[in-house]
């Protein structure tokens, strides 16, 4: 009994020491796991599409880089289609910018002379200017970071392909060599459970995959209705931010209604009416299936996670809690029935 008490205080330590040490270096592991985080996510969206074509007599190998091509394929048809487009809205944009800075600045001097009659407005103006120039400074001090950060991201984006063709073509031999390490008493609990992981985690990224597309989808279309300038990339960031359940959609509307505000108010009320009728659809109808029926977190638990996320890993964080936190949900429920 003493000996078994002895054991588990050590494997308790020991995961106690595994959490410190993830804690401490979570940055550096956050950086050397991101590409493989995004290969994985690729390689579950892609596998339907290569394993189809495997039934159908195709190698491998063949069917994995043909699955890749297409869709470099119809990213640079949609690019070609999109870029004219994308090009003239940014450059009406450009041109139109003295006009919208002058008529700014206009009313920005109106509020000013109507604060200023306000006791202590004026020292409160100044301590506001006198923050936005930090914020700036700030700002320019960080921009060697920024540009590390761009590298690394570009980088991501070379290595996650990768990583997913190597995943697609040898799981197997990983799910093989995985099974090695587990006493074979266990094996088939531990095949089990990761069956139950699997299941979770490829509705979940499925899922929001075209869910975000609806999103981004329907909001560039009603925007373009309203001729809102840059309606496609607004659409676009809407559907990327919508990755980031509920705190994701409020980021991207800041922008597009600054953007319709430009135009006129009325403009502006319209295209909050579209963020919300598609927000509406996307978490009344769509997100609810995903969230209760593969993940099984309550919304209050969601947001908890979010915020614990993003606090210790920042977006990405906030992008993986969720299904991480199904995941753990689902390995503890199985050894709750052991």
């Amino acid at each position: 009994m003493r000996h078994d008490i002895i054991k588990k205080a050590i494997r308790y330590l020991i995961a106690a020491l595994f959490v410190i040490i993830i804690y401490i270096y979570r940055h550096k592991l956050l950086n050397i796991f991101t590409p493989f985080i995004i290969g994985i996510i690729m390689a579950y969206l892609l596998y339907p599409i290569t394993y189809y074509l495997e039934k159908r007599g195709i190698k491998r190998s063949h069917s994995i880089i043909m699955t890749f091509l297409s869709i470099l394929l119809a990213v640079l048809i949609l690019f070609w289609f999109l870029a004219p487009y994308v090009t003239a809205e940014i450059n009406t944009f450009i041109d139109e910018l003295p006009a919208i800075r002058t008529s700014v600045e206009k009313e920005l001097n109106i509020l000013k002379g109507r604060l200023r009659s306000i006791p202590g407005a004026n020292e409160a103006i100044f301590n506001l200017y006198t923050r936005i120039n930090d914020i700036f400074l700030n700002a320019l001090k960080g921009l060697p970071d920024r540009l590390s950060s761009i590298f690394s991201s570009f980088l991501n984006a070379i290595l996650s392909p990768i990583i997913a063709f190597y995943i697609l073509l040898d799981r197997e031999r990983i799910y093989t060599n995985f099974y090695l390490l587990i006493p074979e008493k266990n094996r088939k609990t531990v095949e089990s459970i990761i069956k139950d992981i699997d299941r979770v985690i490829d509705g979940y990224i499925r899922g929001q995959f075209y869910i975000n597309l609806f999103v981004a989808s329907f909001t560039s279309i009603g925007l373009l209705i309203i001729n809102v300038k840059l309606a496609v990339l607004l659409g676009i960031l809407t559907g990327i931010f919508n990755f980031i359940p509920y705190f994701g959609p409020i980021l991207a509307a800041i922008p597009t209604v600054i953007m319709a505000l430009l135009d006129s108010p009325q403009k502006a009320i319209y295209a909050l009416i579209i963020y919300l009728i598609v927000q509406q659809v996307e978490s009344g109808i769509l997100a609810p299936r995903i969230l209760s029926e593969n993940v099984g977190l309550h919304p209050l638990m969601v947001m908890f996670l979010l915020l614990l996320g993003q606090e210790f890993f920042g977006i990405t964080g906030m992008l993986v809690s969720v299904p991480l936190a199904a995941v753990i949900r689902v390995i503890l429920m199985r050894l709750a029935q052991i």
